[in-house]
């Protein structure tokens, strides 16, 4: 089965042993009651939730940092507009994070890249900071634009300039301003998806914001975004163990009589009773699931598209 590394950390699949959550009180609403008995193997949405803010917490203060620093980077930029993130952007916000808000730049600066000492001292930190957009559970420093709000909006008593256009990238040039970074990175790559988020039209207006100094510092990603998407921690880790159990779960009564009736049921059904049982168990798939049929004696095109599964058919998924 696939594993799945980008994630946003839309749970993928399931868990190894069902369990039912416990009864509502005596005095809530009946409706409720008869969802909270509901099969939720790996607990609510909001459940899964709070241990992912648990999980970006302990990235952004672990991971986050030895990563810049094993690649070499002072300063890690990350602009994108709502509707065209950052493949990067699930692993930097929190899971009631959607989608970038308007313009959204993430900054993140290593405390330690302006000192000579090779060995950062115990209290040295990345700054992580939110150039539009929230704090993402205390994950990050909001900063916002205080200059006036132009056109129709600028009609309006104290209205000051959303985050985009040249006023959000002037607040951008001020935060590297104050930090003086030898290093820039951006997520510009010819190699790696992951790493080459940047959009030629984000990236044309943040260089002419910038000028020549600090654009001459930009250097492609490349790895950092790459690893950061790849990497889980532990909790996290152990976590995905025990999705793949339930995955592995799915998979046996899909292939078995309660699915399958020999002569009758094809493969798309089975494809759909995987989808339907994932999103009643509470979670997510990551893509269509597909399964296959092989038969003794018979070729792919004359078993067609979607075949009736026969006795003796060997089976294969793939489902995450």
């Amino acid at each position: 089965m696939p594993i799945q590394t980008v994630q946003q950390f839309t749970v993928a699949t399931l868990l190894a042993t069902v369990f039912l959550v416990p009864p509502a009180r005596a005095d809530a609403q009946s409706a409720h009651h008869a969802a909270d008995t509901v099969a939720r193997p790996v607990g609510t949405l909001r459940d899964q939730a709070d241990e992912q803010q648990r999980w970006l917490d302990t990235r952004m203060t672990t991971v986050l940092p030895a990563l810049m620093r094993k690649h070499g980077v002072d300063m890690w930029v990350v602009p994108m507009r709502e509707y065209n993130e950052d493949p990067v952007f699930t692993s930097l916000v929190s899971p009631t994070t959607f989608a970038a808000r308007r313009r959204t730049i993430y900054v993140f600066f290593d405390q330690c890249a302006v000192r000579p000492a090779t060995t950062p001292p115990p209290n040295c930190t990345v700054e992580r900071i939110a150039l539009g957009g929230t704090s993402q559970g205390g994950v990050f420093t909001p900063v916002r634009s205080t200059t006036k709000a132009s056109g129709p909006a600028g009609t309006r008593a104290n209205a000051t300039a959303e985050l985009w256009g040249d006023a959000q990238w002037q607040v951008l040039k001020q935060t590297i301003e104050a930090r003086n970074p030898r290093v820039i990175a951006i997520d510009r790559s010819r190699t790696f998806a992951f790493s080459d988020g940047l959009s030629s039209g984000e990236l044309e207006g943040m260089s002419a914001a910038l000028g020549h100094k600090w654009t001459s510092r930009f250097r492609n990603a490349e790895l950092l975004p790459l690893e950061l998407i790849a990497t889980r921690v532990p909790a996290e880790q152990a976590f995905y163990e025990r999705l793949t159990r339930l995955a592995w779960m799915v998979i046996d009564t899909a292939f078995s009589n309660a699915v399958v009736t020999p002569g009758i049921t094809r493969t798309s059904d089975v494809v759909w009773w995987m989808r339907q049982r994932v999103n009643d168990l509470g979670l997510g798939t990551w893509f269509h699931p597909s399964v296959e049929v092989q038969r003794r004696g018979v070729t792919e095109a004359q078993r067609g598209d979607d075949p009736v599964i026969q006795r003796g058919d060997v089976l294969h998924c793939d489902f995450g």
